[in-house]
């Protein structure tokens, strides 16, 4: 699947078109992440459809995720700053359409149980060069856009209980990595100033990432699955954390 190119390059084209500072100052900023799924990302109903491969996923029915972002900054111009980030964002997930569509595999062999409960899960973990362009200046602290792409490692990891025919119960886990995706974002925030080395930093940012296409495979209760997703996944983050200037460089 080509991936686009274009709004990467825009990105770089803004950031290296501001003149150079007298002075390379850095940053090192760290937060934490709630993240709310939207679209087909949070949806829960009729997700997960019959295909001949296996499944086709329509929907992540991912909930609210938590995580974090470490990023070191530097800058480059007047009001721009380029820099490199690191995040985790963990989602739990509705499964119940998972286990919906493996109970309902035919059991040929008339070995295999039920699965009774199963829940699901959706990890994130990025490598971003965020661009951040400072909009106000002010006596509290500034306020400014960010624009960040990259690449996201995306997996999704069942857990569940399956009621065997003999009536015991035995651990149902499987992991789906669907390899790096690429990713848009772009947001506002605000940094307060509490000290000379220290500032609060809040951010409120749209995620875009291209998952549409993406295939993985693994093996739940005994049957081996082929999963490709059929939706892009998009979410919006909310980041409070801390920036920390490193000194000039």
């Amino acid at each position: 699947m080509r991936k686009p190119v274009g709004p990467v390059l825009l990105v770089i084209a803004l950031a290296c078109a501001a003149p150079p500072a007298q002075a390379a100052e850095v940053n090192f900023n760290a937060g934490i992440v709630g993240a709310f799924p939207i679209a087909a990302f949070a949806e829960k109903d009729g997700i997960i459809h019959q295909a001949p491969y296996g499944w086709s996923a329509r929907g992540g029915g991912a909930e609210t995720g938590f995580g974090f972002n470490l990023e070191l900054e530097t800058r480059v111009g007047k009001v721009t700053w380029v820099g490199f980030r690191f995040g985790y964002v963990r989602h739990g997930a509705d499964a119940s359409g998972v286990k919906d569509f493996v109970n309902g595999v035919p059991d040929t062999s008339g070995t295999r149980g039920e699965i009774t409960a199963l829940d699901g899960a959706w990890a994130c973990t990025s490598i971003g060069l965020p661009v951040r362009f400072v909009a106000r200046d002010y006596k509290w602290g500034t306020t400014y856009l960010k624009l960040d792409v990259g690449w996201t490692r995306v997996t999704c990891s069942y857990d569940g209980v399956m009621d065997e025919p003999t009536g015991t119960e035995r651990p149902v886990e499987a992991q789906f990595g669907y390899g790096n995706q690429f990713f848009l974002s772009g947001g506002l925030g605000a940094d307060f100033r509490v000290g000379k080395a220290l500032a609060v930093i809040a951010e409120v940012k749209y995620y875009y990432t291209y998952t549409r296409g993406a295939e993985a495979t693994s093996t739940i209760a005994g049957s081996v699955i082929r999963s490709q997703l059929y939706y892009d996944t998009q979410t919006v983050e909310v980041l409070v954390g801390v920036r920390m200037p490193l000194g000039g460089i």
